[in-house]
């Protein structure tokens, strides 16, 4: 199975980047998750907190000093958002094809947990019966996901 045919991917968010934290890269073989619309238009549709964010910025990101990477700017416009909101966390990316009345094509569901979480158990449990798993960069030191 590759990203692209996944339903669900999930990875832990690590640090984060940006000053305020809500910037989550991810390797680029990992961003074909995301509709190739997407990549090309440089947005994503989020939905979190019950919310749909139709154009959250989401591009391609080279540096010196990592393998190219894509960067997915989360959602930050609600109440509970701070700078300690997202990182070292795992996040869980659903696609969900229904249309919104104001944007067209998909949108994915954002649910945040913690890494003890019983949900982050069943994510693993699933990517292990159903899909792929694995650590960024080096071995198990890097950051776990899985898609299913």
């Amino acid at each position: 199975m590759n990203p692209a045919d996944a339903t669900v991917f999930w990875i832990e968010t690590g640090a984060m980047q940006g000053e305020k934290r809500y910037i989550l890269e991810v390797a680029e073989h990992l961003a074909e998750f995301f509709d190739e619309r997407g990549r090309k238009d440089g947005t994503i549709a989020i939905g979190h907190q019950g919310t749909v964010w139709p154009s959250q910025e989401f591009k391609p990101h080279d540096s010196d000093h990592y393998s190219p990477q894509w960067r997915i700017f989360l959602p930050r416009a609600f109440s509970q958002f701070s700078p300690t909101y997202y990182p070292n966390k795992v996040a869980r990316f659903e696609k969900d094809t229904t249309d919104g009345q104001w944007y067209t094509g998909p949108y994915y569901d954002l649910v945040l947990r913690n890494p003890s979480h019983t949900d982050v158990d069943r994510w693993r449990k699933n990517t292990e019966s159903q899909g792929f798993r694995d650590f960024t960069g080096q071995g198990d030191t890097g950051r776990e996901f899985g898609y299913y």
